[in-house]
């Protein structure tokens, strides 16, 4: 009997709603696993791991089929300079995959194409019984965000200790397409998620510093020069947490590509209106004044305030 012929006769009435299934007990999961990865390697696949315990497999197209800006888009998303081991969790439930494996997991699209890129990619639901197993050695973990409600409490610091050193979590949002990070945080459940790297993201959270803080509060970015550090813009001691866990390398940003975000091509100065949105995804309409300011060697410069 194949992958998908085998329905799992699950009474729920939405197939694709994200949920914990009842998972097949399995021995040895580690073992399980290391087949399924062994298999996916040897086919060109990545592995599909059903809460019965079958493994099935999705295909990875052959080398040269995908243009080289859509590779250059996942490498974006996961720099790493070695193939990286990386699990998965989503809703593997073999009924909704028989009618649609996009719909079931919406980032399906983006593993195959890290596994065109040449990670070895493993789906598997997260069950408790095998969450350490499916994750221990990653490199990476990705979670659709929709699943995370069903995922035990400490699934996080239970990933970070399975992982290899230096080991990426990230969550999926069904509804953006965003994959962002996970970090550490001091407050219950012990994780949150964080912002992406890029100038674009600097920008929104520069704005949020500002935004938060007293009105007058400035921040200035001159061409060529290094941007504001965001810690250096307020004192408040939640804020200061929350900017810890920020990923920018503020050596690697671009000044002029946040001047140009900032103030478009035409280099507009003067009332800048903004709909920030946090990581929680809310957002809040805030108006800042954006000015020129002297700068040596002809380079341009700008001070933002928020109003």
């Amino acid at each position: 009997m194949g992958f998908f012929d085998r329905l799992n006769g699950s009474a729920n009435p939405d197939p694709f709603a994200p949920r914990m299934p009842e998972v097949d007990p399995v021995a040895d999961p580690e073992a399980l696993f290391t087949r399924a990865r062994r298999e996916a390697a040897a086919q060109r696949s990545i592995a599909i791991v059903t809460p019965g315990r079958m493994v099935g497999f999705v295909s990875i197209p052959q080398k040269g089929a995908v243009p080289e800006e859509h590779l250059a888009r996942v490498k974006a998303l996961l720099p790493s300079e070695e193939p990286l081991k990386i699990a998965f969790i989503g809703y593997t439930a073999i009924d909704a995959f028989t009618m649609d494996k996009a719909k079931a997991i919406p980032f399906l699209g983006g593993l195959i194409g890290l596994g065109y890129a040449g990670h070895d990619v493993l789906v598997f639901e997260g069950h408790p019984s095998v969450f350490e197993a499916g994750v221990k050695d990653c490199g990476a973990l990705i979670v659709d965000g929709a699943m995370t409600p069903f995922l035990q409490p400490d699934w996080a610091v239970t990933a970070w200790r399975a992982m290899r050193p230096g080991g990426r979590i990230f969550v999926h949002n069904r509804q953006t397409q965003a994959v962002l990070p996970v970090i550490c945080s001091s407050s219950p459940p012990g994780w949150r998620v964080s912002e992406p790297d890029g100038e674009g993201s600097y920008v929104n959270c520069l704005l949020l510093t500002l935004a938060r803080g007293p009105v007058g509060v400035s921040a200035q970015v001159v061409s060529g020069a290094p941007l504001p550090n965001l810690a250096e813009l307020t004192t408040d001691p939640g804020e200061l947490e929350w900017i810890s866990g920020l990923p920018f390398r503020y050596d690697q940003l671009n000044s002029d590509a946040v001047l140009r975000i900032v103030q478009g091509t035409s280099g507009m100065t003067g009332t800048l209106k903004a709909n920030l949105a946090d990581s929680a995804g809310r957002r809040r309409p805030v108006t800042f004044e954006v000015s020129t300011i002297p700068a040596e060697m002809g380079r341009r410069g700008i001070r933002i305030a928020r109003n």
